[in-house]
């Protein structure tokens, strides 16, 4: 019998306030992203309103336009990587070769690209040097920030090539690649979505860097402008922002090239306590309601009060499996994994989170 606790909920949880949670915002929007199609130039020219339609009154040095245009190529490189994705091979099996291959590419990201191009960020932050003005940037800085952002786009360039070969698209389906380690489908693609991962918070950053340069170079050719000072304070912090989110980024995908494959299944069911806490909460309330709390308690409202106090147990019984499986402490492990389980299985554990099935 499959038990839905949103199903559940959806028809008990209308006679009472679910709690919100805190730590969510309650407007979080989508950060726009620039549009980079346009020349350089071009788009200074737009958004400059020290521009006027017959000459610039402010020069951009040429170290500053090669810095503009290096962070557009870098974005540049990962919105391809993300937007045009190969078609994925399926096979009944895979050649001996073909798992030779995607092992010795996801091996390469592993040991080689991905930690090069986390060195290299480091790098390219060092040299941006955010903790002090941009005043100390000198033409020579520039354009040593410029040369090394060509060896992170080539880097960037390698990790294309490898998501992209013929040989990691193929995969093998149906229950049968129990063996395959990190060639099985849930393992070997929860490792390329850490990569895809780290190229879309590089998407964003690249263009944090950019109008930060840009703001910054404005703010020293306009000292008095109270706008492009503050302009300059805002893209600096959102940049930091972004620096941070790519950082963690890495780091978690340097994480699933490690773990097992129990790991994101206790990542996940940990993720749902949250949720089965508030149903609780909310049912328990509502198990309480009687006939003195209304005057017009009708037969549907009391079945409602009757299922919620049937539902109680089996919520209390859903999260301490949760905190069992979700539990990482390597002395006392209440719940293990068998290492030799297929793609598919592995894929309906991810998912029993949601759907509990008995």
């Amino acid at each position: 019998m499959n038990i839905c606790l949103d199903k559940i909920m959806y028809k008990v949880c209308n006679l009472v306030e679910t709690p919100h949670n805190s730590d969510t915002p309650i407007n979080s929007a989508k950060p726009t992203t620039p549009n980079y199609n346009s020349s350089l130039s071009n788009q200074s020219k737009t958004s400059d309103p020290y521009w006027t339609m017959t000459e610039p009154v402010m020069q951009w040095s040429v170290q500053t336009t090669q810095l503009l245009e290096a962070t557009c190529d870098c974005s540049s490189i990962a919105d391809v990587i993300l937007l045009h994705r190969p078609k994925i091979v399926e096979k009944e099996v895979l050649t001996k070769d073909e798992l030779e291959e995607k092992t010795k590419l996801s091996e390469k990201l592993q040991w080689g690209l991905v930690p090069l191009m986390q060195d290299q960020l480091n790098t390219f932050l060092l040299l941006l040097d955010l903790q002090n003005d941009w005043k100390n940037q000198t033409e020579t800085k520039l354009e040593s920030i410029s040369e090394h952002l060509q060896k992170l786009r080539r880097t960037m360039e390698e990790i294309r090539v490898c998501l992209n070969s013929a040989e990691g698209n193929v995969k093998q389906v149906g229950t049968h690649d129990h063996h395959l380690k990190r060639c099985k489908h849930f393992t070997y693609d929860r490792m390329m979505a850490g990569v895809l991962n780290i190229m879309q918070y590089l998407y964003d950053m690249f263009w944090s860097c950019h109008d930060f340069v840009t703001q910054s170079t404005r703010s020293l050719h306009y000292p008095d402008d109270l706008h492009h000072q503050s302009s300059t304070l805002r893209d600096k912090s959102e940049l930091l922002q972004r620096v941070g989110a790519c950082n963690t980024a890495i780091s978690k995908a340097i994480q699933r090239f490690e773990e097992s494959d129990f790991h994101p299944i206790q990542d996940k069911w940990k993720g749902q306590i949250f949720t089965y806490n508030c149903h609780l909460e909310s049912l328990t309330r509502l198990s309480r309601l009687t006939s003195s709390h209304s005057r017009d308690t009708g037969a549907l409202q009391t079945h409602l009060i009757e299922l919620a106090k049937f539902t109680i147990p089996l919520i209390k019984s859903v999260l301490i499996l949760s905190k069992k499986i979700s539990c990482r402490n390597t002395k006392i492990l209440p719940v293990t994994l068998d290492k030799d389980l297929n793609s598919e299985t592995l894929f309906k554990l991810h998912a029993s989170a949601d759907t509990i099935v008995t």
